[in-house]
């Protein structure tokens, strides 16, 4: 087992979908796949799609965090003040400064990719077009809306997540349209970078009589032509 590096950064939301898995053994067994993959990029395995996509968007933050903390430190390696050889005495040091002063800043940008999704800008190429198409417009509008504030978070949304949100949506909302751009207002009110049921006065009824193993592609069916 190849060590990457013994620490990663462990965000609020990652607790927060962590906390949505009620079985004790389970939240356990979730928590410390997380860990093991953000210290030792072990990729886990799953027996139900529901962990499996938490993961995936867990998974996007770390990966982008090391790729960046990476960067760091090739470019620590490249940076520093120049070196007395280099520059002589303090007047020549000075001089030096001086000249190099106004000249433009060679910089160098590491494009990482995850998922289709280049993040050095941010600049996005994937299937979201192709995924929202047949949706009702209120309902991209508010997608929309939240991946702009996952921009802003910088915490852009990959394919997968994408996925995963229809799909939470729909069992969080029990297929209510209005539930879910309610759901949506509520995570990019709050700078939340997933999503989750609405409060418990609200949305007690969302769990009765819904199908958790819809596709999105079924989804998209049911939505179809509902304003």
């Amino acid at each position: 087992m190849k060590v990457v590096d013994k620490r990663f950064t462990f965000m609020e939301s990652y607790l927060r979908s962590i906390d949505m898995i009620t079985d004790h053994a389970s939240r356990l067994d979730f928590l410390q796949k997380v860990i093991r993959y953000g210290l030792y990029q072990e990729m886990p395995a799953f027996d139900n799609d529901f962990a499996r996509g938490h993961f995936e968007e867990i998974r996007a933050h770390i990966d982008l965090s090391i790729n960046q903390r990476e960067t760091n430190r090739l470019n620590g390696k490249k940076g520093g003040a120049p070196s007395k050889s280099m520059i002589g005495n303090q007047n020549a040091r000075k001089h030096f400064d001086k000249t190099n002063r106004n000249k433009p800043k060679q910089t160098e940008t590491k494009v990482i990719e995850y998922n289709g999704i280049e993040l050095n800008g941010i600049e996005f190429k994937s299937n979201r077009n192709k995924l929202y198409s047949g949706l009702p417009s209120v309902l991209v509008d508010a997608l929309n809306d939240f991946e702009k504030m996952r921009v802003q978070i910088k915490k852009p949304v990959t394919d997968r997540a994408r996925e995963m949100i229809l799909k939470k949506l729909h069992v969080y909302s029990n297929g209510d349209l209005d539930t879910m751009i309610e759901i949506l207002n509520q995570s990019i009110v709050n700078d939340w970078s997933s999503i989750y049921p609405l409060n418990q006065a609200s949305s007690s009824h969302h769990k009765k009589n819904v199908k958790t193993d819809l596709s999105p592609t079924d989804m998209l069916e049911m939505y179809k032509g509902k304003e």
